[in-house]
């Protein structure tokens, strides 16, 4: 997280007015190594190399980007912009007083809620209620990792324009991809192109919103950076909590059914910022 937010700064200075698609794309190549994440782990079961195989080779392609990463910037100073409020806990104070940031704050919460349960819980859930394997499992979160890639480079290259109605959109996919996972798990011509589907949409939730709050605040990079990562963990860690709580109570199955909640008030939340901002 600390890594986040000074490369928030790092953005917002290498694009100045088009910091917002910078940081789009910055979030597009996150997607790309989350999607080698499993690819990592499935090579390294199928050369019988077990977990700790996986996250030493993760532990050394870390330290090595961190080491190019450092080397690179040694010449290279970053300036932010200093925020209109000033700094410290009254400059923080005096934009969380703002609605728009309250109201896309709590997006945030509602939007990682949503992201963190799917990578978290949908593969445990087809192994344990959908009949598929350790390696069908991987290979479904791969799928969606794809469609989440896919389409935060298509908005970051500008490609794609996060409008309200794309949005609505997104939520509309998303709630029939579920559908499609949860109702026909076993049938794997199906599960892919739908865990395809759910990265697409849920891909869309995170940069949409961060967009609309840069623009906002556009001499807070820092803080409203920084407050959009700690949005988006406290709403990863809260409602994967919940669904593993709802899932140890019921059924896994039972348990996701409440991200469709999480979504249709992303999509209600991000909306009410646009309507503002207009």
């Amino acid at each position: 997280m600390g890594w986040g937010c000074r490369l928030i700064l790092l953005i917002s200075e290498l694009y100045g007015s088009e910091r917002a698609r910078g940081l789009i794309l910055m979030h597009g190549f996150q997607a790309l190594g989350r999607l080698g994440a499993p690819a990592l782990v499935a090579a390294c079961f199928a050369l019988s190399a077990g977990w700790r195989s996986a996250f030493l080779l993760s532990a050394v392609l870390f330290g090595g980007w961190a080491a190019l990463f450092i080397f690179s910037l040694q010449n290279f100073s970053v300036h932010a912009q200093r925020s209109a409020a000033g700094g410290g806990v009254r400059a923080v104070l005096h934009y969380l007083a703002d609605v728009r940031l309250q109201t896309g704050l709590l997006g945030f919460v509602a939007a990682s809620g949503v992201e963190g349960v799917l990578i978290t819980w949908l593969p445990t859930y087809l192994q344990t209620e959908g009949a598929a394997s350790q390696a069908g499992a991987l290979l479904a979160l791969s799928a969606m990792l794809i469609g989440y890639t896919i389409i935060r480079l298509l908005l970051g290259s500008g490609r794609l324009t996060a409008t309200a109605r794309f949005i609505g959109a997104s939520v509309a996919a998303y709630l029939a991809g579920l559908a499609l996972v949860l109702s026909l798990p076993a049938q794997l011509y199906v599960l892919y192109p739908a865990c395809v589907l759910l990265g697409a949409a849920v891909g869309s939730f995170w940069p949409a919103l961060a967009t609309r709050l840069y623009d906002c605040f556009p001499d807070a990079q820092g803080i409203i950076g920084g407050l959009i990562v700690s949005a988006s963990v406290l709403g990863g860690a809260t409602n994967v909590t919940l669904v593993g709580w709802i899932g140890d109570a019921f059924s896994l199955q039972q348990a996701l059914l409440i991200t469709p909640v999480f979504a249709v008030a992303y999509w209600w939340l991000y909306r009410s910022v646009a309507l503002r901002m207009a």
